[in-house]
């Protein structure tokens, strides 16, 4: 068992940097360059993907402020895709979404829902890129088996998966997650809300991953 006061971030300030750990001498350098490579290659990934989802948390932004000043009827219904939901309806053309002012703008706003689904949405896409992606192609960098490629991070986020896909967002009883409660503060028991300043907190630490590898 390691004790919570041993547990230690990533990074916690400085140049980021990317990292193996492993056995002196067990890998060649040319393997271990190749296997630095992957690393890289995820941690742009988790670059392009934030730009990605930010682009959408500062249209999250503009559109709150845009829509306080015209929508006054909270119950009125708000309408989304290519005809008007009074309108004939049929594939191609048809409103596939609908809410009401109320809901949209409460959504949108600071802390709001849409704010909790982006970030969730965005931790299991990363997650899953590198347990299906990434991780694999390290191990084959080092003819190594997958699961003898290990980061103690990434083992935390699928937890945090896992609450999300398959609890309903529900963190059970006895959850335990030191690194990321480390850099997010306690995780409690109950539904899970992720924030934008936790997924800032994700994307610091991932940039200077450790792995181990062996």
């Amino acid at each position: 068992m390691v004790r919570d006061d041993a547990i230690q971030a990533y990074w916690s300030g400085g140049p980021f940097r990317v990292r193996l750990l492993h056995a002196p001498g067990a890998f060649s350098s040319e393997d271990l360059a190749k296997a630095i490579d992957v690393l890289e290659d995820f941690r742009a990934e988790c670059h392009k993907a934030y730009f990605a989802f930010n682009g959408v948390v500062n249209g999250r932004h503009d559109a709150s402020e845009k829509f306080q000043r015209f929508m006054t009827k909270r119950e009125a219904r708000v309408s989304a895709g290519s005809a008007f939901p009074d309108g004939e309806q049929k594939p191609g053309k048809s409103t596939i979404a609908a809410l009401t002012q109320g809901q949209l703008l409460d959504s949108l706003a600071k802390g709001g829902d849409f704010e909790d689904l982006q970030n969730k949405a965005l931790v299991v896409m990363l997650y899953h890129r590198w347990e299906e992606w990434y991780r694999y192609r390290i191990a084959l960098a080092l003819a190594l088996k997958k699961n003898e490629i290990r980061c103690s991070l990434m083992g935390e986020v699928r937890l945090v998966r896992n609450v999300i896909v398959h609890d309903n967002g529900m963190v059970p009883n006895g959850f335990s997650a030191p690194l990321l409660s480390l850099i997010w503060g306690s995780i409690s028991t109950g539904f899970l809300v992720v924030t934008d300043d936790m997924v800032h907190a994700l994307m610091e630490q991932l940039n200077a991953i450790q792995v181990e590898v062996g």
